[in-house]
């Protein structure tokens, strides 16, 4: 046994020194900021001992903090000793006296590495196999993340938590021409070497793997004790949550889980609130009154308490979409009145968060979208283009979007990966051939699969023609790609927390996209049928009566005329 510069240094590895331990347990509790700074300065000497030492001394760097006090900043400044300090503190010295013997490592053997993320640090530990066949730890590392890190996703820290512990041990391991195993409880991990769509961060560090000869493979957290123990301390979790909580119940109402509980609002609550407005009493505007309900024209009164429970109906339900100001405007129009009613739908809108937070900001608008020719009846031109790279739904990556010149209508299929042209041609002919004919023309960009003589053949067996976008100018196809975007916001916003379920949301994704459309005011329904359909429960139209053939006639020539150019 030899002690050198702090430390026992034997055959069977390398442990602290006894004398320096003996001193620790000695150590009083620091009351100023000089003490505190001495008692720190030493354990961070031997924080390789100690597991989770980033996590168990974060209430102690804490007092170290000045913010932005230049009192704090004195070397006798008293330090706000609380619980939390104390049991880090003492946790600290039970520590030292239980520290493990650290085993030499050698470089010869195979190192395995356990790393693990918490809300507020990571952690690591280099072991190896013992004469015994048994893992012993060669080291500790750990460190607490920046208040910029703590915002990173789950995934990210956890990666973050690999690429620290190969930079602390990058003398042991790289160039290491035995493969080392790093062990993970995360097990979206696995496919980290693996190509897949990355942040230009998350790209340097794959980039940083690259040097290292090692597989990653998942171990559930009770095996991972060692590094996963660093996110277990409830001490710690508590002031943690204590700064989630007022994010959390600021975001209560627009939370896609609390969405999906949406208040149903019944008629008898309107009923009741009806009958207690005082704004209808003393204003007496020009409605009929029938089963204690108020009407103006087909269009039911809302009382000012039943209001944002009918807005957010026309904005958050799955058929209503999300969409923006003139959508949801249209939606609440057709059912509803109320005095003020724009100015209520546009502060909603503009205070949904789901939108603010899944929606990309766009510039100035620069004027209506150009036809690329007039079409004179529904589905003679169509656009189409795909979304492509989503996340895996059921076995679909892809959504192929066609989109109607006359009217606006559009589908949306989910595909198993990007279509050959021949599965193209055959969902072609299953999903718009067989209701709505061939098009006269089918406008889209110059993919393979649109670019190939078997998509011209096809087309030229149809009698269609072909419109090819310009290169690297994808407005030409202004339509389709103005749908994708809109689908990819709706999906945003309904599968924040679950976007492998995507593909389940499209129906509704369909139905919400071919309402009102702003450029046309009417439905497609409509036109094609004379009646528009129920986008939400309609429930104030219980007693009118069915129409007529003649009216349902006379309705489908009169939509049918305001469409011809």
């Amino acid at each position: 046994k030899l002690d050198y510069l702090g430390y026992r240094i034997s055959s069977l590895g390398l442990e602290m020194d006894p004398g320096k331990i003996k001193s620790v347990m000695d150590w009083e509790v620091p009351r100023t900021r000089k003490q505190l700074q001495s008692f720190l300065g030493f354990a961070n000497f031997y924080r390789s001992f100690i597991p989770q030492f980033a996590d168990i001394a974060l209430p102690l760097t804490e007092l170290l903090k000045t913010k932005g006090l230049k009192t704090n900043t004195k070397v006798n400044q008293k330090v706000l000793w609380s619980e939390s300090s104390t049991k880090a503190f003492e946790c600290l010295k039970k520590l030292f006296s239980q520290s493990p013997v650290l085993k030499h490592p050698d470089p010869r053997a195979k190192f395995i590495i356990q790393a693990d993320a918490s809300d507020v640090a990571v952690g690591a530990v280099l072991l190896q196999e013992n004469e015994l066949k048994q893992l012993q730890p060669c080291a500790f590392t750990s460190r607490k993340f920046t208040t910029a890190e703590r915002g990173w996703a789950i995934w990210e820290k956890e990666a973050f938590a690999v690429k620290w512990a190969l930079g602390v041990w990058r003398h042991f391991l790289e160039g290491n021409p035995t493969t080392f195993e790093v062990w993970t409880d995360h097990r979206n991990l696995e496919s980290l070497q693996k190509p897949r769509k990355l942040s230009p961060k998350q790209a340097r560090w794959a980039l940083y793997f690259k040097w290292f000869n090692f597989i990653l493979k998942y171990v559930p957290g009770g095996r991972n004790f060692m590094a996963d123990a660093l996110s277990r301390l409830p001490q710690y979790q508590s002031s943690r949550e204590a700064v989630v909580q007022p994010l959390i119940d600021s975001r209560e109402g627009s939370d896609p889980e609390v969405v999906g509980r949406l208040k149903h609002i019944s008629l008898e609550e309107i009923r009741k609130a009806t009958t207690q407005n005082g704004w209808l009493r003393d204003n007496k505007p020009k409605c009929s009154f029938k089963n204690g309900l108020a009407w103006q024209g087909t269009k039911l009164y809302i009382p000012e308490v039943c209001r944002m429970d009918i807005v957010r109906l026309c904005h958050d339900n799955k058929q209503a979409g999300h969409f923006g100001f003139l959508k949801t405007l249209n939606l609440t129009r057709r059912q509803f009145w109320w005095p003020h009613l724009r100015s209520c739908v546009d502060k909603y809108v503009k205070s949904c968060n789901i939108c603010a937070t899944s929606k990309p900001r766009i510039g100035k608008q620069l004027g209506q979208l150009q036809r690329v020719s007039e079409p004179v009846k529904p589905w003679q031109d169509i656009a189409m283009d795909f979304i492509v790279e989503l996340p895996n739904s059921k076995g679909h990556t892809v959504i192929w979007t066609e989109v109607d010149l006359f009217f606006k209508q559009a589908h949306f299929i989910p595909c198993k990966g990007l279509p050959s042209v021949k599965q193209l041609a055959t969902l072609f002919v299953q999903h718009i051939y067989r209701l709505h004919g061939a098009p006269r023309r089918i406008i889209s960009d110059r993919g393979v699969q649109f670019t190939a003589k078997f998509w011209r053949a096809f087309l030229s067996l149809m009698g269609s023609t072909q419109g090819l976008s310009s290169a690297y100018h994808p407005s030409t196809n202004g339509a389709a790609e103005r749908a994708n975007a809109m689908i990819e916001r709706y999906l945003c916003s309904y599968t924040y927390y679950q976007q492998n379920e995507w593909v389940d949301f499209i129906p509704f994704a369909k139905f919400a996209y071919n309402t009102v459309h702003s450029s046309t005011g009417h439905t497609p329904f409509y036109i094609v049928n004379g009646v528009d359909f129920k986008p939400i429960p309609n429930f104030m139209y219980e007693d009118k009566l069915p129409y007529t053939v003649k009216d349902w006639s006379t309705r489908c020539k009169t939509a049918g005329e305001l469409y011809k150019p």
